[in-house]
């Protein structure tokens, strides 16, 4: 085998590899993806290009506010970008246009939502539950431009394996 042969064989082994790695990355550490709708607004728009982090979850649960990219429950094709509002174990109770959280111990408080733009409430549609109680397991996710968003208030919480990753905004 001639040295040039031996040198064209290394270079698509490389090549190879390269893209073998890359394809892992993709699937299971980093996803790039784009925002798809205004239900996150003010803080992601339409288009936004985002990454999504595959790994984080594996470490730890996901937390309070954190921004996930979820499989929608009603139609598995379709992914959503919402924020983590309820945890498992939690109540999630709407009144007055607010959100208040009821912990296992039964201590209630209104959540406080900085991220929300100024006079944005939380609103219902007719016939939808005023009260969520969260199973093990479980996540209730929100839109942040709650008028425009289909999220748990709808669907219900959803299982932590519908979570695929921490959304991480790219600027």
């Amino acid at each position: 085998m001639s040295s040039t042969q031996r040198y064209f064989e290394r270079v698509i082994l490389i090549v190879i590899q390269f893209f073998l790695l890359a394809t892992f990355i993709r699937f299971f550490v980093l996803s790039p993806a784009l925002v798809n709708g205004q239900s996150m607004e003010n803080t992601l728009f339409d288009n936004n290009f985002i990454l999504v982090n595959k790994m984080i979850y594996i470490v730890h649960a996901p937390e309070r506010f954190d921004v996930v990219q979820a499989i929608s429950p009603n139609s598995p094709d379709v992914l959503l970008v919402k924020r983590i509002i309820g945890l498992p174990g939690e109540s999630i109770i709407f009144r007055e246009r607010k959100v208040f959280i009821r912990n296992q111990l039964g201590d209630e408080y209104e959540l406080l939502e900085p991220y929300l733009p100024e006079g944005e409430e939380t609103i219902f549609k007719e016939g939808q539950a005023r009260e969520f109680l969260i199973p093990e397991d479980h996540y209730f996710i929100m839109g942040d431009n709650r008028n425009f968003s289909t999220d748990s208030r709808k669907f219900g919480p959803i299982h932590r394996r519908l979570v695929n990753g921490l959304v991480l905004k790219i600027e």
